[in-house]
C-alpha cells in the first residue's frame, strides 16, 4: 500500500516567516527613527513657539493696560476742556493753588512719634 500523502515543506514557511518578520522589524526600527528624528527637529521649534506664545500675551497684556490708561488721560482731558470745576481742583491737587484770602494748611510732613 503505497499512499501518496502530500509532503510540507516546513523549514520554507519558516524561512518566509523569518523574513517577514525581519522586514517587519526593519519596518518599525525605520519608523521609530523617523519618529526620533522629527521630534529632534521640531523640538527647537515647539519651545520657541510657546516661549513667543507667552511674550505675545505678555505684551497683550500690556497694551490693554495702556490703553485703559490713554482712555483715563482723554476722560480727563475731556473733563478739563469742559468742566470748569475739573480745572480748578486740579490747579488746587496737583499745582497748590489757592483763592485769594484762603489759606492752606499742608499737614504731610507732621511726625508722629
Amino acid at each position: 500500500m503505497n499512499r501518496n500523502i502530500p509532503c510540507v515543506d516546513v523549514t520554507s514557511a519558516n524561512s518566509e516567516d523569518e523574513i517577514l518578520s525581519v522586514r517587519g522589524f526593519f519596518h518599525l526600527l525605520v519608523i521609530a527613527a523617523v519618529s526620533l528624528w522629527s521630534v529632534y527637529m521640531l523640538l527647537p521649534a515647539y519651545t520657541t513657539y510657546n516661549q513667543t506664545s507667552q511674550c505675545l500675551r505678555e505684551v497683550e497684556q500690556d497694551l490693554l493696560k495702556e490703553q485703559q490708561t490713554k482712555e483715563k488721560l482723554q476722560d480727563e482731558i475731556h473733563r478739563l476742556q469742559v468742566d470748569p470745576h475739573a480745572v480748578e481742583r486740579v490747579a488746587r491737587e496737583k499745582l497748590g493753588w489757592s483763592r485769594e484770602g484762603e489759606i492752606i494748611y499742608d499737614f504731610s510732613e507732621i511726625d508722629e512719634d
